[in-house]
């Protein structure tokens, strides 16, 4: 059983069995990939503080079959400037709503990555945050192929519809 290595940002944690807790991670030498995590949950787990939406972490995980298994987890950065600001965090949440549901699974994209970070660093300096998510949304769909070079999208409601039409399923974030 090889065990791999790698950093990235948790976009989103799904609750499995009672002590067991998916767990999916953007990262820069994997692309998107889904974590179980086994008895993550339990009180005396020392990977459990890590597992927070948003965190920026290292982890060690193994493959058996289709399927990853955490391993060990390290907290890089809980990005916690940008958590305590409601308005950031709402935008930090529906960047990361949006990365998860456009983002294919097992595709390593370096550059969508670096934007992300980029991304971050800006949020947590910038006060035109609404400029700023044009900006970020409008790179993230070019270099994924949703948009084209000479297409851009000018406001929020549009960037809303276009998501939406591309995923077929509603942006929750949207509205908190």
């Amino acid at each position: 059983m090889k065990v791999y290595k790698a950093t990235g940002f948790i976009l989103k944690k799904i609750f499995s069995k009672e002590k067991d807790k998916t767990v999916v991670i953007f990262t820069k030498e994997f692309g998107k990939i889904f974590l179980i995590g086994k008895s993550v949950q339990t009180i005396t787990s020392r990977r459990l503080g890590c597992l927070d939406t948003l965190n920026y972490v290292e982890f060690n995980f193994s493959t058996r079959g289709n399927f990853h298994y955490l391993k060990e987890i390290s907290l890089l950065s809980s990005l916690e400037s940008l958590k305590f600001d409601y308005q950031k965090k709402k935008n930090l949440l529906l960047f990361c709503e949006i990365l998860d549901k456009i983002l294919p699974v097992g595709q390593v994209e370096t550059e969508v990555f670096d934007l992300t970070k980029n991304f971050l660093v800006k949020l947590a300096q910038e006060r035109e945050e609404e400029e700023l998510l044009k900006t970020a949304f409008n790179q993230l769909l070019f270099k994924l192929g949703y948009l084209e070079s000479s297409q851009k999208i000018k406001s929020l409601k549009s960037l809303n519809q276009h998501l939406e039409e591309i995923t077929e399923k509603k942006v929750v974030s949207w509205r908190l």
